[in-house]
C-alpha cells in the first residue's frame, strides 16, 4: 500500500509509491547488497549465500557453489560485477565468479570481517570492516592489503562510482574523494 515500508526482496514498478514482495526461493530474506545484470538479472548477497533471478525477481535461485559455509550459514555481504567477473566476499573471504555464480573460486583469505567490497576503474579492491575507521585496498585482488586512509571515525558505507570513493563516516556525514 502507498506510504508502506517495502519487504526484504521487494520492487516498485511506481517510483516507490507501491512495493511488492519477490522473496520466492530466497533461503534468506536479509539483503546485504543487489547487483542489476540486466533488467531481468539480479544477484543478491544475503545470509545464505548468492542468489540469482532471470524473471525481474519472482523466482530465486541459490548459487553458492565453492562458498565455504560458516557454521549453518553463508553471510555474504557484497555482490558485483567487473566485466564478465562477479565479486563477492563472506566475512573472512574473498570469491569470484567467470560464470555468472555457477561457480565460485576463491580469491583470497581474510583473517579479519569484512562488510563492504568495492572494486574502482584501476581493478583496486578496497574494504570496509564493520565499525572500523581504516579503509583497506588491495592492487593484487585481496592477496596483500595496506591502509589506504584512516578516518576520525567509524565508517560504515563505502560505494566506488567512477574515480570517486564515498563513505559514509558516524556522526561526520558523507566524505568524496577522487584520489
Amino acid at each position: 500500500t502507498a506510504g508502506s515500508a517495502p519487504a526484504s526482496g521487494a520492487s516498485s514498478t511506481n517510483n516507490g509509491a507501491i512495493w511488492s514482495s519477490y522473496n520466492n526461493g530466497l533461503l534468506n530474506t536479509k539483503i546485504r547488497a543487489i547487483e542489476v545484470v540486466t533488467d531481468s538479472t539480479l544477484f543478491v548477497a544475503t545470509d545464505q549465500g548468492i542468489h540469482k533471478t532471470t524473471d525481474e525477481g519472482y523466482n530465486w535461485y541459490p548459487k553458492n557453489q565453492g562458498l565455504v559455509p560458516r557454521g549453518n550459514y553463508i553471510a555474504t555481504n557484497s555482490i558485483f560485477l567487473w566485466g564478465d567477473t562477479l565479486y563477492s566476499n563472506t566475512t573472512d573471504a574473498i570469491y569470484f565468479s567467470t560464470n555468472f555464480g555457477e561457480q565460485w573460486i576463491q580469491k583470497a583469505s581474510l583473517s579479519w570481517s569484512v562488510y563492504d567490497l568495492q572494486l574502482d576503474s584501476n581493478h583496486v579492491l578496497y574494504l570496509r570492516q564493520n565499525l572500523q575507521k581504516n579503509l583497506f585496498r588491495s592492487f593484487d585482488y585481496g592477496i596483500t592489503w595496506d591502509t589506504a586512509y584512516t578516518f576520525s571515525d567509524w565508517y560504515y558505507s563505502l560505494k566506488i562510482i567512477g574515480d570517486k570513493i564515498y563513505s559514509g563516516i558516524y556522526s561526520e556525514g558523507l566524505f568524496v574523494s577522487s584520489d
